[in-house]
């Protein structure tokens, strides 16, 4: 759900927006909403990160419809932000225009092992599974395993 203050007209909500963003609203707005206190969730915020946050490897599919799985996984790691974690998409970071490409078989091997780097230090590997589980999926899923590291399937719709 998504609202617009009153007072400072900027935008507010809960699932939708990264808790960051309603930092930076209770620092312009102290506006309290009786259905809803932007104040409240900084508060809800805070107490979230005062705790470790979760370090976590997010697995989504990438190939095949490129455009709408790359929205796909901005929605993932936004999920994966809401709940207090600290994400890494490593499939929409490497594959940038003027980073690597991954038609190339060797850059596409290279972002992968890039990303399975980070699977040393992460708290969850998460796959992302609304749209099933891709080819990459089920090789990051079969492949390297941190025993410190928990795996978890998600959905967002």
């Amino acid at each position: 759900m998504k609202k617009k203050c009153e007072n400072c007209a900027k935008w507010y909500g809960t699932f939708e927006r990264s808790y960051l963003f309603a930092r930076s609203y209770s620092a312009d707005c102290g506006k309290t909403d009786p259905n809803y206190s932007c104040n409240a969730f900084v508060e809800q915020q805070k107490e979230t990160l005062r705790k470790p946050i979760k370090k976590v490897v997010l697995e989504s599919p990438f190939k095949g419809n490129i455009g709408f799985n790359i929205d796909y996984a901005k929605k993932c790691v936004l999920d994966s932000l809401n709940r207090g974690e600290s994400p890494i998409a490593s499939h929409l970071l490497y594959t940038q225009k003027d980073i690597l490409d991954d038609s190339v078989p060797a850059e596409r091997e290279l972002g992968i092992n890039a990303g399975i780097a980070w699977l040393d230090v992460a708290d969850i590997h998460a796959f992302y599974v609304d749209l099933g589980m891709s080819d990459g999926m089920k090789k990051a899923l079969e492949g390297y395993r941190n025993p410190n590291c928990k795996i978890e399937f998600r959905n967002i719709y």
